[in-house]
């Protein structure tokens, strides 16, 4: 628990650390955009399309994190990473539709056990990743051109699970599991920057994983604190 504490925080401070450099970045862009922007006839805050470079933070579930030995699933997953992006396409003013791909790495699992079988104790390394391949629709509130707009978000999207294992000398099993996918959250956009937490549900059945007996059901559910940068208006 202490060391997943220590993970969170360094997360925090790198989830802190990227958004500041962001915003130092959407400033320059708008400095050295100043001028065009003067004499554009249209903003690019009401430009039809969007895109949108993503970076994350990402907490596993319950059952991803549980711990190894004493749980049925648990795959003793640690905080991860997520980058991607989307083309955001704005219908109305206020509500956009977002075909968008992300990927997830969460933090490996390593550790040595003592394989009875072999009679003699190994270390064994666990890693889990997301592709996720979403269309997510999301609901602006305020006047369009605004550069402060709060937003819900929800979406579906082609989740490919993807698991991997090493075992010292026994060499490396990989899987894969895809299903269909939900997320439901609240942002924020800053001009040219956002920040928006999303759950994203994420849950399917299979028998290819090693503690699976028959058709097993898993939740591979996360949270994602999520910050956005949008470079380009077209």
């Amino acid at each position: 628990m202490e060391y997943r504490t220590h993970q969170l925080r360094k997360s925090a401070l790198a989830l802190v650390l990227l958004t500041l450099g962001l915003v130092m970045v959407a400033e320059t862009q708008n400095a050295l955009a100043g001028p065009w922007r003067k004499h554009s006839r249209r903003p690019h805050t009401l430009a039809p399309y969007e895109f949108v470079l993503e970076g994350a933070l990402v907490q596993p579930g319950d059952e991803p994190a549980g711990d190894y030995w004493t749980t049925d699933h648990g795959l003793s997953t640690e905080n991860g990473w997520q980058l991607g992006g989307r083309i955001r396409y704005y219908v109305t003013g206020n509500f956009t539709v977002s075909p968008s791909f992300h990927y997830t790495d969460f933090g490996d699992f390593t550790d040595i056990a003592d394989f009875e079988d072999i009679g003699t104790d190994l270390g064994f390394e666990i890693s889990t990743a997301i592709a996720r391949y979403g269309l997510d629709f999301q609901q602006f509130l305020g006047r369009p051109g605004a550069e402060i707009r709060p937003y819900v978000t929800a979406g579906f999207a082609l989740c490919h699970n993807r698991y991997r294992d090493w075992i010292e000398t026994d060499g490396t099993y990989k899987t894969s599991m895809n299903t269909l996918g939900f997320g439901l959250g609240l942002g924020l956009k800053l001009g040219g920057i956002e920040v928006s937490g999303v759950y994203n549900i994420n849950r399917f059945d299979t028998i290819r994983l090693p503690s699976a007996s028959n058709d097993t059901n898993y939740n591979w559910d996360n949270v994602v604190v999520r910050v956005g940068f949008s470079p380009v208006w077209f």
